[in-house]
């Protein structure tokens, strides 16, 4: 419906040149632009944001010959407008405005990068040379990956992965196939900055509060941890002293303190003081 349009208006535009060189230079710069964004999302259905950038620098050179154009109409007006225009050409009063909207939708005074940054630092505490973590990158998790994935075209091994390279530190950080969002909320545990390590909140049983059953599924030493103190009690029938390595599998913890909120978490986590997010009060995110 659009492409007609286009090849009007674009007549319209030669025929308005003084001259034919021009009006091919005009003509040409507006086809090109008219029909790349109409074609893109008519008949591409995976856009992005740099699919926009081929016709950006031609809209641009455009957009500011039009704006040059009538500029001088409003130039014509005999109120303080006009006289603004006869001073400064409307192609600045737009590029202005485009500045003010760039400062108050992204600020350069607030670090937008911070969240990125503390991800990867509590990557590299939590980790050493050899430790994988699971986390799904961009070029691999896009939009026909995605697809494919759904289609069931290529299959989505990334929980089994986990398991089989014993991934305890996962990024929940950008797009990721549904499984494996879905594995990593149930067996990894917050630790803030989108940053999880495997672990679960322990659960009273409803026959007896101080029993929890757990499941485990990342074979790795593991401690019992609460928000309220120190954790005593016995782990798979034998009293828990500290840090063990626990199998995949069904374990129980039988607490014999009074403390709330328990879960097992990661040795290593809590030794490089990495705490459950739940652990403390909600932060502001930027």
């Amino acid at each position: 419906i659009v492409f007609p349009f286009v090849i009007y208006a674009a007549r319209l535009i030669v025929r308005a040149a003084p001259e034919p060189a021009l009006a091919f230079r005009r003509g040409f710069i507006f086809l090109v632009c008219g029909f790349y964004a109409p074609a893109l999302y008519s008949f591409w259905n995976l856009l992005t944001r740099q699919d926009d950038l081929p016709y950006y620098p031609l809209a641009f050179i455009l957009v500011s010959g039009g704006l040059l154009a009538i500029s001088p109409y409003f130039a014509r007006y005999d109120s303080r407008i006009g006289r603004y225009f006869r001073r400064i050409p409307l192609p600045a009063f737009v590029a202005l405005l485009e500045l003010i909207l760039l400062i108050a939708s992204r600020p350069f005074w607030i670090d937008r990068a911070r969240l990125e940054t503390g991800l990867l630092r509590g990557v590299l505490k939590l980790t050493d040379p050899g430790d994988y973590v699971l986390r799904c990158f961009w070029p691999v998790t896009e939009s026909i990956m995605l697809e494919r994935l759904a289609r069931h075209l290529v299959v989505d091994n990334a929980a089994a992965r986990a398991v089989e390279t014993r991934a305890c530190v996962a990024a929940m950080k950008g797009r990721m196939p549904l499984r494996a969002k879905q594995f990593i909320w149930k067996n990894y545990i917050s630790v803030g900055n989108d940053l999880r390590v495997v672990g679960r909140f322990l659960r009273p049983s409803p026959t007896d509060g101080r029993r929890m059953e757990f499941e485990v599924v990342i074979p790795a030493p593991y401690k019992i941890i609460a928000r309220d103190g120190p954790v005593t009690g016995t782990l798979d029938g034998t009293p828990y002293e500290g840090a063990r390595f626990l199998a995949p599998g069904e374990h129980t913890f039988v607490q014999t303190s009074s403390r709330t909120q328990l879960a097992a978490l990661w040795a290593r986590a809590v030794d490089r003081n990495f705490l459950p997010e739940k652990y403390f009060p909600r932060r502001p995110k930027w």
